[in-house]
Parts: C-alpha cells; sequence; structure tokens
C-alpha cells in the first residue's frame, strides 16, 4: 500500500493529492506543522473534507498527534466531528489504552498506529490486538533511529529487529504491515 503524507498547513497540496493514485492520503497534523500552526491546520484540513473532489480515489486518513501531547484532546474531538475519513493514524504509539482511547473518541473510527518508539516496538503484539479495529501497523523508523541514536543507513540494516516486529505483530493480529516512509525523492529506481 501506499500512503502520501500532506501537512495540513499546506492545502494547496491537498487537491493534487487525493487524486494522485495513492492507496491513502494522510493530511498531518503532527510533525510536519508546527506548534504555533496546528489549529490552522485543522482549520484547513477540515475545510477540504467538507468538499466533494473530483476524482478522487484511495483513502482520507488524519495523522493526529501523539497521546500525551498539549495539542491530542483537540485532535479527537476534530476527527470525532469529521465525517468524511476513513480512520485516524496515532503517531508513537506506545500502548494498547491509547489505540481504544483514540478510536473511542474518534466516533470508533479505524486507527493505524504508528510504531516509531522503543516503547511502541517492545509492545506491538499488545498494540495490534487492541480492542479497536486496527487495519495496519505503520513502521516509523525515522523516529525510532532518533530516539535510539543510532545513524539511519541506506539499507536500513539497523532497522531490521524492529521491521520484523511490526510484521510479526501485524501478521499474528491479522492486519496489515506498513513500511517506513520513503524520504529519499531523487532515488526514482527504488
Amino acid at each position: 500500500r501506499s500512503l502520501l503524507f500532506v501537512p495540513g498547513t499546506r492545502p494547496d497540496r491537498f487537491a493534487r493529492a487525493v487524486v494522485s493514485g495513492t492507496d491513502a492520503v494522510v493530511f498531518d497534523l503532527e510533525d510536519s506543522v508546527e506548534a504555533s500552526r496546528k489549529g490552522e491546520a485543522r482549520d484547513a484540513v477540515a475545510t477540504f473534507l467538507s468538499r466533494r473532489a473530483d476524482g478522487a480515489d484511495g483513502l482520507r486518513l488524519v495523522r493526529i498527534n501523539a497521546a500525551g501531547s498539549e495539542w491530542f484532546a483537540d485532535d479527537l474531538a476534530f476527527v470525532a466531528a469529521l465525517t468524511t475519513i476513513d480512520g485516524v493514524v496515532l503517531p508513537k504509539a506506545e500502548t494498547p489504552a491509547q489505540v481504544e482511547e483514540v478510536a473511542r473518541r474518534a466516533a470508533s473510527r479505524p486507527v493505524i498506529p504508528l510504531l516509531e518508539t522503543a516503547r511502541g516496538m517492545l509492545n506491538a503484539l499488545g498494540i495490534a490486538d487492541a480492542r479497536a479495529s486496527i487495519p495496519a501497523l505503520l513502521f516509523g523508523a525515522e523516529d525510532l533511529t532518533a530516539q535510539l541514536g543510532i545513524p539511519r543507513t541506506v539499507d536500513g540494516e539497523e532497522l531490521l529487529f524492529a521491521r520484523f516486529q511490526v510484521v510479526l505483530a501485524a501478521a499474528a493480529a491479522g492486519a496489515q504491515a506498513i513500511d517506513a516512509v520513503f524520504t529519499d525523492l531523487r532515488a526514482t529506481d527504488d
């Protein structure tokens, strides 16, 4: 599956994203949005999603801010009010309880946990087995390597154990495993 992340503060990119042919567009309220612009991002995403996009295909997901962040409660209220999204991406997912809270407070929408911390990796199976609709687990290599203080290499060998944790947990729970984001946009042959 392919996911295209679009910053919530870039409404000029929304229409092109939803007709790009990707399997899902993730409207991002988290890492790509600076702290002072979180409300602006929510407003832009809500405005766009309230209109019908011609030629749009694929799923529409919203990546909220992490549980425990100062924006978490507002993000949950925001996604609960949206009627035109297919699911919620929970970054830095670390416990089944976090996933269940998002599902409960976001109108029982499917939750896609993003596993990108050491605690999240160690709890991968429990998160995948949470009492919520979890169609997939996402692997977050960039934040994980930053937390662990290890360099990110081209071949990603330093991430094999963590990557397999996500794949095994997803398979055991009957969910799909989705690999880390591809950040080298100049490499067109991979």
